[in-house]
């Protein structure tokens, strides 16, 4: 007996890879309004206030070449977004932090984030609905052991 042909929504796996094509879309969707790329804003959802990151770390966090990282840092940086420093451990590793500008753009961009997400799921989802989904999704994101 031949398999079934997968179809676009045949499994949970290409069904998040559906998902994952939307989120991405209303990211870029969201980045081009505050004038960002998709890695540029990537970058300012990943970095913490307060918290300098090493940019070998956000390298591997955003699966691309550490080029790649100088690149989105410098153009954050000349808009104002970010700031460079030498890690205060290790004066070989260099480090990325947000500016205040940073930590505001951010903030807004989680907000409308969370204005999309409540949007999206709301029409398709309870709220008991949506807190199950958060749960699986977080079980499926936590650290094997």
């Amino acid at each position: 007996m031949k398999p079934a042909e997968a179809t676009p929504h045949s499994s949970i796996y290409l069904l998040l890879l559906a998902i994952l094509d939307q989120l991405k879309h209303q990211v870029t969707v969201l980045a081009e309004k505050h004038d960002l790329t998709l890695m540029q804003a990537k970058t300012i959802y990943i970095l913490e206030s307060e918290i300098e990151a090493p940019m070998s770390a956000l390298s591997t966090t955003l699966h691309c070449d550490a080029s790649n990282v100088t690149g989105i840092a410098d153009r954050l940086e000349a808009h104002g977004l970010v700031v460079r420093k030498q890690s205060k451990t290790d004066r070989r590793v260099m480090t990325l932090a947000l500016t205040p500008a940073g930590v505001t753009l951010r903030k807004l961009m989680l907000r409308e984030m969370a204005e999309f997400e409540a949007a999206e799921l709301g029409h398709a989802l309870t709220a008991d609905e949506t807190a199950t989904l958060f749960g699986l999704l977080t079980k499926l994101v936590a650290p094997r052991s």
